[in-house]
């Protein structure tokens, strides 16, 4: 695992210590000019489907530990 902790679906494999690890970013993209409200009510939905017990158990099934954040 080249993540520094090691991941909860393979807790036996150890993680490379002493190495930088290169982060993989996803992220929501809209066009410029996105107005504010459509914006903000995204983010919003974007948030609290991170915080969904079933989105997080499949993103940690592809050992991906998700944030969110703001805009």
């Amino acid at each position: 695992m080249t993540n520094p902790r090691r991941a909860p679906t393979s807790p036996d494999v150890p993680t490379i210590g002493g190495f930088s690890v290169l982060p993989v970013n996803f992220a929501l993209i809209g066009p410029a000019g996105l107005p504010e409200p459509i914006v903000a009510k995204l983010d919003a939905a974007t948030n609290e489907a991170l915080t969904n017990p079933q989105v997080r158990a499949r993103f940690a099934d592809a050992t991906v530990w998700p944030l969110g954040g703001t805009p």
